[in-house]
């Protein structure tokens, strides 16, 4: 029988390529699937690694975000002026033997030394350990004190000395209490002060001066 008596033999073969054609398109998917799935495993293992870039750039994101301390949570402290430690300072009036003379607010005798000259004093050195200046920023006038008081700065130790009516106002290391004034009269220079802020007459220096002749009072040189 001749080829040509079996035409549908050829016919059969046709589908058969065809499916082989559809074979081999579905194995290429399914390698591609495979390789995707791969490839997806890798991304969330990197999305998930705790020790991923991702994670430590998100830590310091969230670091820079904090606010810096500021200078008053440091301790620092905005430095303030220093003024004169002795700040306010009174003057009063107090009845004493001389009669009504200027005291300081504990009631201490004052005294003026007559070779001082206007805002200026010339009591230095181992003078001041017998004559204390009276230190104030802001002297302070009690009841009764009708002289100007004023302040200076003396030039040997810029401390602020208080004056009355332009004189230097100082302490006397040989009273011991108030009340005393046993500075006055001393070298014929030292005087106890009136409220009106002038030197007490020298009249009444005599028994003072006496008297701390009599206990070898220091006067400090003058």
């Amino acid at each position: 029988m001749s080829p040509r008596a079996h035409p549908n033999r050829r016919a059969r073969s046709r589908p058969d390529a065809g499916r082989g054609r559809r074979h081999g398109v579905v194995l290429v998917v399914a390698a591609g699937l495979v390789l995707a799935g791969c490839g997806g495993d890798d991304a969330a293992s990197e999305a998930t690694d705790p020790g991923a870039p991702a994670a430590t750039t998100a830590a310091t994101s969230a670091a820079a975000s904090l606010p810096e301390p500021s200078a008053a949570d440091a301790g620092d402290a905005t430095p303030t002026e220093s003024g004169d430690p002795t700040g306010d300072i009174t003057v009063a009036v107090a009845t004493s033997e001389l009669g009504d003379i200027l005291v300081d607010g504990e009631g201490m005798t004052l005294y003026v030394f007559d070779n001082d000259s206007d805002a200026s004093s010339a009591c230095t050195d181992d003078c001041l350990t017998s004559w204390p200046p009276l230190l104030g920023q802001d002297p302070v006038a009690g009841d009764g004190v009708t002289g100007d008081l004023a302040t200076f700065e003396r030039g040997d130790s810029g401390d602020t000395q208080v004056m009355v009516n332009g004189a230097p106002l100082y302490h006397w290391a040989g009273d011991a209490e108030p009340g005393d004034v046993t500075g006055h009269g001393v070298g014929d220079v030292w005087w106890a002060v009136t409220p009106s802020g002038d030197a007490v007459a020298a009249s009444a220096a005599g028994a003072t001066d006496a008297a701390n002749l009599a206990e070898g009072v220091d006067d400090g040189g003058y």
